[in-house]
């Protein structure tokens, strides 16, 4: 049987008291958080694109035309990566 992992309700100040592999299994937990960086992105003057397939083709158009200009950008997949094994490399 498998069991469905917790929504929690979250703010931007709040710290998160559960594992964060727990946290995003949940596709709401995980679509809010995304949704929440978004808002704060744009609001920074990020220039925001949601990826609803595999973001790989997006990432890379949208580094094409940010090589070409001067953009902020920032690229959130809802995939879950540990980023903390991309930081030992």
């Amino acid at each position: 049987m498998r069991h469905t992992k917790p929504n929690v309700v979250f703010s931007e100040l709040m710290t998160l008291a559960m594992p964060q592999e727990q946290f995003l299994s949940n596709d709401c937990n995980k679509g809010r958080l995304i949704a929440m960086l978004s808002v704060k992105l744009k609001s920074e003057g990020f220039s925001v694109t949601h990826a609803t397939e595999d973001a790989d083709n997006l990432i890379v158009n949208s580094a094409t035309v940010v090589g070409s200009e001067e953009h902020k950008c920032a690229a959130l997949v809802g995939e879950y990566i540990d980023l903390s094994s991309y930081s030992q490399h």
